[in-house]
């Protein structure tokens, strides 16, 4: 489950109820989106386990794309 700790020691004590109230867990599926390039910003996403790529397509399209950085977690 989530932990505050990372916000506990980030942010101040205001922000720790909004976090609290807000805060979901979404269990994503291996090569499911969960946002694309130049979506707007509603969300932070963090990671409990496993991995994420973050790509971008360059072009616009998804023909080519390059791998921006690649994020694990055990």
């Amino acid at each position: 489950m989530f932990s505050n700790k990372l916000f506990k020691k980030y942010c101040s004590d205001e922000w720790l109820p909004i976090f609290d109230t807000n805060k979901q867990t979404i269990y994503v599926e291996a090569k499911q989106r969960i946002f694309n390039e130049g979506d707007p910003v509603k969300d932070i996403f963090f990671i409990e386990k496993g991995k994420v790529k973050v790509l971008s397509n360059f072009n616009g399209t998804d023909e080519k794309s390059f791998v921006l950085r690649v994020m694990i977690r055990f």
